[in-house]
This record gives structure tokens, sequence and C-alpha cells, in this order.
């Protein structure tokens, strides 16, 4: 669940987005589900613990125990955002029901010309129909990856990115 934590990101895998940026992302490999496991209640902060409780019973209680394959019944949980809910629908059922947009898919989005829009959904549904629907799930972790490998916030390496021919640098100052 988040509770207003930036930590939400998984993986998954499709194909890849339209265009010369997408092809260099989709050039990216896929990494393993094995880095991200379930961070255990008794080591969240109280409200965390408290909100991930009460969803699972809302979960046991309102839907026989089963997680729900819909956005809006999931975004109806305690502690579950949009964000939430499509990392849940694209990662554990395979429906791509948005694009996942955290710290690094607002920030790439944004440097790479893609949009000027500051909003989490804002930015996702910019993002939309630049992607084709069967990437969605891929495409955020596409760009968190890079965000965390290559495109960092402070001193992106751009001497290094596959992307530098194509990224127009939405804001870079300083870089690598």
């Amino acid at each position: 669940m988040n509770a207003g934590t930036k930590k939400t990101s998984s993986v998954s895998g499709t194909d890849a987005a339209s265009g010369p940026a997408s092809c260099a992302l989709a050039m990216m490999p896929r990494p393993s589900r094995s880095h991200w496991m379930a961070e255990p209640v008794e080591k969240m902060a109280p409200s965390k613990a408290k909100s991930v409780r009460e969803t699972c019973a809302d979960i046991v209680a309102k839907h026989g125990g089963e997680v729900p394959r819909d956005l809006d019944q999931l975004t109806a949980l305690r502690g579950v955002g949009r964000k939430t809910a499509n990392v849940v629908l694209g990662n554990a059922y395979g429906i791509p029901s948005g694009i996942v947009v955290d710290t690094h898919v607002g920030r790439l989005s944004q440097r790479l010309g893609l949009t000027a829009e500051e909003d989490p959904v804002k930015i996702e549904f910019a993002l939309q129909p630049l992607v084709p629907r069967e990437s969605w799930v891929l495409f955020s972790h596409w760009l968190i990856l890079h965000g965390r490998a290559i495109c960092n916030a402070r001193k992106p390496r751009c001497s290094q990115c596959p992307l530098a021919p194509h990224c127009p640098r939405v804001g870079v100052t300083l870089s690598q």
C-alpha cells in the first residue's frame, strides 16, 4: 500500500512505447521481480501499519479475500490511491489500467519533453495517448529504472544516456 511514501515501484514486462526515445528505453534490461518484497507490517510506521491492516480486513470482508481487479474498487480501499491501484492491477493481474507515476516518472516525463504537467494524475493522463496501452505497465518501470541508473535528479549522466540524441533535457542545468 502507498500511504504517502515514494517507494512504490515494481517490475513486469511487455513491449515498448513508440518513438526513438521509447525504442532506447525498450532496449534496457528487464529487471528481476525478486528485488521487491512486502515489508513486514511490524516494521511500518504506526499509521501505515493500521492502514494495511484495515485494508486487508476490508478485502476479506468486502471482496471475499480477493484483491479487487478494478481501479475504482481498489481506490475505495483505505490507503490505496491511483498509483498503488495501477501498480496492483498492472503487476499482479497484468491489467494496464493506467501509467504509474512516481517521482522518477514525473521528472523524466518532463525532462524528456513528454509533458509539462506536474500533478501525477495529469502526468498519467498526458502520457496515456503517447504510449500504447499494452506498454503502460512497463513504460513506468523503464522510466523508473532509467531515472535511478542514468537520469537522476541532481546530476544526470547525459554522456552515458542512450536517449541523449532525442532528449530536450528540460530543466537540466548540470550533467555528467
